[in-house]
């Protein structure tokens, strides 16, 4: 609650995966953010989306792309990707 408040963010729903790393989450999260007209998401770090940093990255500028809007992420790419796994985001 307290990144919510500091970036003037609301929190509004709760996703959670029965199964790590499935796409229904994503999906829905892309889906409810359409409906609802959600431009922000945040993530708890670049796992969620996916395990290996490039395809996580392919994933949260795919999720910006889908919702028209930013995908925040709470631990950063670079405090979880060991720098032999980083892509770089140009």
């Amino acid at each position: 609650m307290i990144f919510a408040e500091n970036n003037g963010l609301v929190l509004a729903d709760v996703f959670v995966e029965a199964q790590w790393q499935q796409l229904k989450a994503w999906q829905e999260v892309v889906a409810h953010s359409r409906m609802k007209n959600v431009t922000h998401v945040v993530m708890p770090s670049p796992e969620h989306l996916h395990q290996i940093p490039v395809l996580a990255e392919i994933m949260r500028d795919e999720v910006e792309r889908e919702i028209g809007g930013q995908l925040w992420l709470v631990e950063p790419f670079e405090a979880t990707a060991p720098k032999s796994q980083e892509a770089g985001r140009e």
